[in-house]
């Protein structure tokens, strides 16, 4: 076994690969796994800041005689076609000794490991389900579904082999050669055209991947659902598998497999309340299960592995009524779904290059997002001041290309000692470099944008519920998080992310939430915006399951009202948690108008960026507390900008005018 670990940073989107290798000889095995480094103190302990690099490594197996050349490119999966940031190369001489035979023990006992495995064939219709005799109902159980290969197979079951080995003939098939009980059981790779394309005893072909797989079924009504089986296995110890497991979409499956001798038949109860990733299943309305064997390219063995005696079961109980959906505008409630893309409420997608600045990109999108919100604007913020003129301290900082955290505070009260103010700067005055370079020659910068402050949705070190994160998007426009990005995070090109990542120190990468849809995935998913360019993802874009790799981690917001950078700035003592009442923006004087236009509140005729002004100046006052501020001299809560008629004037209002932005009389 050939171990490769090398520097990588997988929140760049960039990881090593395999770019040339001989096959006949040597064969990647596993999948790639990152370790976060230790921090530049030298200490223990990984790395807390996001975008820090890490160690990958990968392992490869050798196959066959011969040599072969190894050369790893260091890029991001979807820009092949771009020079590679490093290469890695080697040359590999392989020698393959004789195995002593089975019946001399090579075999080791079965061990079962928890595993995941994804189907990439489209899926094919089953059969309709056929009717068979089920076990009478014990204890509340009732019987979905029994499997006993003594009548008509496939039935309801789909079977193929998804990697087509041997032109697609080895799939589960039913066979007489090793039944559990009956005449029958079901043999994972004796199957063909006629179902008998391997004589019994034969054995089993390299690289296979026969599923056999049944579903969706109901788990919506239960309380308590199981798989009862029993499997035969013979196989590779640790290259070969037998496994099965369970799906929400039919495509990612989770549970244990096995490799190994069984030393005969085996009995398992797949509890359906307690998957693997997936936890409990109840009250999912759609669910597949599915038998799997999977060999790789070298060593195999007598037959491989057969199941019998297939109970899938669940207990039922009564269900809570699902309360409706909250109807927007309602003090409290939220739409089931919500976009900010959709309000013209975030700017183009960037990409941070190798630099590993995510943290700085995650620190800019709300303001740029607000900026364009509130004031109607498209701003274009400069994450290379916080990369290169941040004043952190060891042992985490300074901040840079090899990571960091929230940066709200430049944009807030923090003055580098190179700057007369704080605030944001433009990226026309330090364009981004994707580089540790100096913070600047001609100093200060102007600095045209301030927020007013910012704070954590819930704790600094864990995710907040689903919905403090939406409440916080929704009020506070698209918010900063983190999430733990792995090699299928990197490899994601669209659809709906499910699979749970770990990181050595939870998260890795920091990314803006933009909104969320309830009706999406398995449990609802979020959109979540990365800082790899247009061209990664969804046009750069995410939809993650909630609580998916711990998205949403250390969640943050930022309160920005609107207003002009104000000429004092605050003191270092400040906390990041208060929400001060955002300064009124001057009142535009209205003029008559022959029509009336919704959300022209200035009445001009045009509903247009003062409009906007004119109801962000009355931001978080209500009915109920029409001065928030005591103060004569800001103004207070008019119903005529409470365009909702929910008696708070907040983000829904001025969505309402941005929406109806360019109309005109």
């Amino acid at each position: 076994l050939l171990v490769i670990s090398l520097e990588s940073n997988p929140s760049t989107g960039y990881l090593w690969e395999v770019a040339e290798i001989n096959e006949d000889v040597l064969r990647q095995v596993g999948e790639t796994e990152f370790e976060q480094t230790l921090r530049g103190d030298g200490s223990a302990e990984p790395s807390r800041l996001l975008g820090a690099p890490e160690k990958q490594t990968l392992r490869f197996q050798v196959v066959g005689a011969g040599e072969s050349p190894l050369k790893l490119a260091y890029r991001r999966p979807w820009e092949k076609e771009v020079e590679p940031a490093r290469v890695f190369s080697l040359q590999v001489v392989g020698q393959v000794l004789t195995m002593p035979t089975p019946d001399k023990g090579l075999l080791e006992p079965v061990v079962e490991r928890p595993m995941r495995l994804e189907r990439h064939r489209p899926g094919v219709e089953p059969e309709a389900r056929r009717e068979v005799e089920l076990p009478k109902e014990m204890d509340g159980w009732t019987t979905i579904m029994a499997e006993d290969f003594e009548g008509d197979f496939p039935g309801p079951w789909e079977v193929l082999d998804d990697t087509g080995a041997g032109d697609g003939e080895y799939h589960w098939a039913k066979r007489s050669c090793r039944p559990h009980s009956g005449s029958y059981s079901g043999w994972s790779v004796g199957g063909g055209a006629d179902g008998s394309g391997l004589s019994c005893g034969a054995n089993y072909p390299d690289n296979a991947e026969s599923w056999m797989v049944y579903g969706p079924f109901d788990l919506s009504d239960a309380t308590d659902a199981e798989l009862l089986f029993s499997y035969w296995n013979r196989s590779e110890s640790d290259y070969d598998y037998l496994f099965w497991g369970a799906s929400v979409n039919g495509s990612y499956f989770y549970g244990n497999g096995v490799s190994g001798d069984s030393g005969g038949w085996r009995d398992v109860n797949f509890d359906l309340t307690d998957v693997y990733t997936l936890g409990d299943l109840t009250g999912e309305p759609q669910v597949w299960i599915a038998f799997v064997f999977a060999s790789d390219g070298g060593v195999t063995y007598p037959e491989g592995a057969y199941v019998d005696d297939i109970v899938l079961r669940k207990v039922t109980g009564q269900l809570t009524t699902p309360t409706s959906t909250p109807t927007p505008g309602t003090p409290g409630s939220l739409p089931s779904a919500f976009d900010w893309r959709d309000l013209g409420g975030v700017t183009a997608v960037k990409n941070q290059g190798a630099c590993g600045s995510c943290w700085a990109f995650s620190t800019v999108g709300p303001l740029e997002a607000n900026i364009k919100i509130k004031d109607g604007v498209e701003e274009n913020l400069s994450e290379q001041y916080l990369v290169s003129c941040n004043i952190e301290e060891p042992p985490s900082g300074p901040w840079g290309c090899d990571g960091g955290w929230w940066a709200h505070d430049y944009h807030w009260w923090k003055v580098p000692p190179s700057e007369s103010e704080a605030g944001a700067v433009l990226e026309a005055e330090f364009p981004y470099e994707a580089a540790d370079v100096p913070c600047c020659g001609p100093c200060p910068f102007n600095h045209p944008y301030r927020i007013d402050s910012w704070a954590f949705v819930g704790n600094e070190w864990s995710v907040p519920s689903v919905q403090a994160i939406k409440e916080a998007i929704y009020n506070y426009g698209p918010i900063s998080a983190a999430v733990c990005v792995g090699n299928a995070f990197v490899n994601y090109s669209g659809g709906i992310f499910e699979t749970n990542e770990t990181c050595t120190y939870d998260v890795n990468h920091a990314i803006v939430l933009v909104g969320w849809d309830d009706n999406q995935g398995t449990n609802g998913v979020w959109i979540l915006r990365n800082s790899w360019g247009p061209w990664w993802g969804e046009d750069g874009y995410m939809r993650i399951g909630y609580g998916i790799s711990l998205v949403g981690y250390s969640a943050n917001y930022i309160v920005y009202g609107g207003t002009p950078t104000p000429t004092e700035t605050p003191t270092a003592t400040a906390t990041a948690t208060s929400t001060p009442t955002p300064t009124d923006t001057p009142t535009p004087t209205p003029t008559s108008t022959p029509c009336v236009l919704f959300g022209d509140v200035d009445g001009d005729g045009d509903v247009d960026i003062h409009d906007v002004l004119e109801v962000s100046s009355r931001w978080r006052t209500s009915c109920d507390t029409p001065d928030p501020d005591d103060n004569p001299d800001t103004p207070n809560y008019d119903p005529r900008y409470d365009l909702d008629d929910d008696c708070d004037i907040d983000i829904v209002d001025v969505m309402l005018v941005s929406a109806h932005w360019g109309d005109t009389c």
